[in-house]
């Protein structure tokens, strides 16, 4: 699984970049008044970035023209019976996106994301409910199977 020792350090990359970053390696974009971006130290972790991760994003974006995309798949959409039909599959677009620190980052927060929907963990946001506690909230009796997508919006 995921640990936060596998997160990059950005203290290379800002180098080979020509930037500073705070003694925790930590950097920000700053926007200027002449509406370019430039990378700057901080403290505030909140308002961190990794810089590999922001560069292969980037990359995403200038070659395939869409923002990088991770989902774990059933492996044979059709045959949903036997234990085979239970089978997934990574997909990555665009597919090189496998392999890389994005591509594991998008699929640890994608398989623990599943797991607090099932109800494995503790829910982080208070309110926030696993779906056999919601089916059991609105009435459900019955067995059901389901896939359930998180969507950020305005971020």
């Amino acid at each position: 699984g995921w640990k936060p020792t596998t997160i990059p350090r950005n203290l290379i990359p800002a180098s080979l970049l020509g930037c500073e970053v705070a003694p925790q390696g930590l950097c920000c974009l700053v926007m200027q008044e002449d509406m370019t971006v430039r990378i700057a130290p901080t403290f505030e972790p909140a308002a961190a970035v990794t810089l590999e991760y922001l560069s292969i994003a980037l990359r995403v974006r200038r070659m395939a023209g869409r923002e990088p995309l991770f989902s774990l798949d059933p492996l044979d959409p059709a045959n949903r019976v036997s234990p085979e039909g239970a089978m997934q599959m990574k997909r990555f677009e665009p597919e090189w996106l496998a392999g890389t620190t994005v591509g594991e980052v998008m699929f640890q927060a994608d398989y623990h994301l599943k797991e607090l929907s099932m109800g494995e963990h503790a829910q982080p946001v208070i309110g926030m409910k696993s779906c056999f506690d919601m089916a059991k909230l609105s009435g459900v009796q019955q067995d059901w199977s389901a896939r359930e997508w998180f969507v950020v919006r305005k971020a």
